[in-house]
């Protein structure tokens, strides 16, 4: 893949397989993606427990818990994942078949760092490499929660099959093509682009007008907006206006601060200003 492919992808798939062979990425900010893919879910459903496993997960990421709470949030997800039969079902409702793939996915969130190492090739690659592989199983599951979420036809489970197993193409392609098109622009969002050095961020910057940038970069990533965990678009267009005032010159990182579309958590510009990795 190419910087100008990796810019212009609509299919999350390659992407991570990048960031895996490339050793690129980390686990948090793989997990942080997980979790916005997660999130996409929430406007199908109101599961207060799903919704507490992604949160965990969340903040396990940011180092706000410890792997401890992070277990006690997947076995919260395996019970998650039992009571829905983990795999769809052709005679369950449409909204059954939602919680089961969101139930798949938040499983895989919120599993802790190790579970990934399952064999030699993957304890060979520095994190996010195994994690990579959670992500990719995380994007499918939380693509076909939406499906279900989406399509109203009674063939759902059908052509579910005809897709993911059989591997052909279906009348309703265009529902996950839309997807995961919005996954790839949370990809892009949480990691940046992998093809460039990040930009060097200067503490004149951070310390313009009693520390405006570092403020305003803390309130944005605390301050977002529930259950899709958004970040606020106006807030971050001032930020842009910020942090080019206090002399931030470089074009990318204003230009992905005044960039439309969905903001993250793990927002690779503020993360930056944050000093996170």
């Amino acid at each position: 893949m190419t910087e100008a492919e990796w810019l212009a992808c609509t299919d999350p798939t390659p992407m991570i397989r990048i960031l895996k062979l490339e050793r690129r990425g980390s686990c948090r900010k793989l997990r942080l993606f997980g979790a916005a893919c997660c999130r996409r879910v929430f406007r199908f459903v109101n599961d207060e427990r799903t919704t507490q496993v992604v949160e965990a997960a969340e903040g396990y990421a940011d180092g706000w818990i410890g792997v401890t709470d992070l277990r006690a949030a997947h076995r919260s997800s395996c019970t998650l994942c039992e009571e829905h039969h983990s795999i769809p079902n052709p005679d369950s409702p449409r909204s059954v078949n939602v919680h089961a793939n969101l139930a798949v996915a938040a499983n895989w969130v919120s599993a802790d760092d190790a579970s990934f190492r399952t064999h030699d090739h993957m304890n060979g690659l520095v994190p996010g490499g195994y994690y990579a592989t959670a992500a990719g199983y995380i994007s499918g599951a939380a693509c076909d929660a939406i499906f279900y979420g989406t399509y109203d036809g009674a063939d759902a489970f059908e052509l579910v099959v005809q897709r993911n197993v059989d591997r052909l193409p279906t009348s309703a392609d265009h529902i996950w093509a839309v997807e995961r098109e919005a996954q790839s622009g949370l990809l892009r969002c949480v990691v940046g682009n992998p093809f460039r050095p990040r930009p060097s961020i200067h503490s004149a910057w951070l310390a313009w007008k009693d520390g405006t940038v570092h403020r305003l970069a803390e309130v944005i990533y605390n301050e977002r907006s529930l259950p899709d965990g958004h970040l606020d678009v106006t807030r971050l267009a001032v930020l842009a206006d910020a942090l080019e005032d206090a002399g931030g010159p470089d074009p990318d990182l204003l230009a992905h601060r005044r960039q439309p579309g969905e903001h993250v958590r793990g927002c690779w510009v503020v993360d930056l200003l944050l000093g996170k990795e």
